[in-house]
């Protein structure tokens, strides 16, 4: 089982290291998972999840309608 630790105010991640996979990234995928640390990685995560549905391709394309890219 894996465990993912997101850093907060007032907690060290490293303290958990020992027991558990620290994972330093706004945003995470594994497995059927997608999941990020805070609401200001939402954008990240939708294209993410529109890359894993949909491709790479039409995720560029609606990025750069967006304005993203």
């Amino acid at each position: 089982m894996k465990v993912l630790l997101f850093c907060c105010k007032g907690f060290e991640m490293m303290e958990f290291a020992p027991f558990y996979d620290v994972i330093d990234k706004p945003v995470v995928i594994d497995s059927n998972v997608i999941t990020s640390y805070c609401p200001q990685t939402a954008a990240e995560v939708a294209f993410k999840l529109l890359e894993v549905l949909l491709g790479k391709e039409k995720t560029n394309t609606v990025k750069q309608g967006m304005g993203f890219l």
